[in-house]
């Protein structure tokens, strides 16, 4: 009998144990699905929100309750319309900032969401939270067993939201206007380039002055050069004529030259023939004399 007993004992907790690694992998895969597009979301924008039930095995249907702080978030039902084959109504009551959600979906599937819209109000104050909380008041496994909050994520996920300071503004540079003096030269008067507008300096300050185009004078057409065939004679350079002048003075001394020799040879030659003739002469009247005496 105690070993019978026994064997009932070990039997019975070996049973217990598998069944409770059996449940352990669906309520652990369980959760609530609450993701913000953002966290911290500036005043007057608009923000996305999606609520749902996560189930590892499959979720036949579940209804939620979304609370939020109607002092930092409104809700836009419009904008938040119901996902296909998956939501079946969107209830919101705006008095207690409360919003219900039925799912039901047509297919078994992993996971269940709605994505709700929700605006920061304009009036808040940047640095400010307003929080966003989903709980589970009904939820459904496959089966079609119902599930305890303890099973679906405890039941109850909040997400905070920051209200983020508004981006400084660029100033816009102001123009400024130029301040003339009456009688002062502007570089309107001291140079005018064509096309450009000039400036009256006999206008009144204060007063709409009418700018008048400056006109552009008509272009004339360029003639074209004549071109003649005829050879170009080049001029004598400076240097060239003192060259010349050089060899003319030159050729003018050497003549000069040669004629003062020339004569002074003419009169040596006379002079040697006249000379020769004289002696003959003296000594045929020497031999003439002799002979008479």
């Amino acid at each position: 009998m105690k070993n019978v007993s026994k064997k009932l004992i070990i039997f019975f907790l070996v049973a217990l144990m598998g069944f409770s690694m059996m449940a352990l992998p669906v309520s652990a895969a369980n959760g609530i699905i609450l993701t913000p597009s953002a966290d911290s979301v500036q005043p007057g924008k608009t923000m996305y929100v999606d609520v749902g039930i996560a189930l590892d095995n499959g979720v036949s249907g579940g209804k939620l309750e979304v609370t939020y702080n109607p002092q930092v978030l409104w809700f836009s039902k419009a904008a938040s319309t119901k996902t296909p084959e998956v939501t079946d109504t969107i209830d919101e009551d705006a008095t207690n900032a409360k919003i219900t959600i039925l799912f039901a979906p047509t297919d078994i599937a992993n996971q269940v969401t709605q994505k709700l819209v929700f605006v920061v109000t304009n009036n808040s104050t940047p640095g400010s939270t307003g929080d966003i909380t989903v709980k589970v008041l009904e939820a459904s496994d496959a089966d079609f067993a119902q599930l305890t909050p303890g099973q679906v994520g405890g039941g109850t996920l909040t997400k905070t939201i920051t209200v983020a300071s508004a981006p400084t503004p660029t100033p816009t540079p102001t123009p400024t206007t130029p301040v003339w003096t009456p009688g002062a030269t502007t570089p309107a008067q001291t140079q005018a380039p064509a096309g450009t507008d000039e400036i009256d300096p006999s206008a009144t300050p204060g007063e709409e002055e009418t700018l008048e185009p400056s006109e552009t004078p008509e272009a004339s057409p360029t003639e074209a050069p004549v071109v003649t065939n005829k050879p170009a004679i080049a001029s004598p350079t400076s240097t060239d004529d003192q060259a010349l002048l050089i060899k003319s003075g030159a050729l003018g001394f050497w003549m000069m030259v040669v004629l003062i020799v020339g004569i002074w040879v003419g009169i040596a030659i006379g002079y040697f023939i006249w000379g020769r003739r004289k002696g003959r002469a003296v000594r045929r009247s020497k031999i003439i004399g002799n002979d008479e005496f």
